[in-house]
């Protein structure tokens, strides 16, 4: 069971597709995405799943050599579940910060 508090981690997925990012956190509790940083070397979508397929932002588009960020966000994944980074087209790479917190 994942403790209650705040983490940052990188993002550096090998191939587009879909990355578990952080595992599931246990009963009770569900993760907060805070924060992202995202970049691609040739452009594509990106988007955050809970779970294996509940989308909880929609396809982000962005250009070669462009990338994506926020730091102004709550995007809450649903109890117990993972948080995945998802792509259609180019992986990504960059850094992330969440939180655990009672569901």
């Amino acid at each position: 069971m994942t403790p209650f508090g705040r983490y940052t981690a990188p993002i550096a997925q090998g191939a587009p597709g879909a990355t578990e990012l952080v595992v599931a956190p246990g009963a009770g509790r569900r993760i907060l995405l805070t924060a992202y940083v995202v970049v691609s070397d040739t452009g594509g979508t990106v988007k955050f799943r809970s779970g294996a397929s509940t989308d909880k932002t929609g396809a982000m588009t962005f250009l070669a050599g462009g990338g994506i960020s926020n730091s102004d966000v709550v995007v809450a994944m649903d109890e117990d579940e993972e948080l995945f980074v998802v792509t259609a087209t180019s992986p990504v790479n960059g850094h992330f910060e969440y939180e655990v917190v009672p569901a």
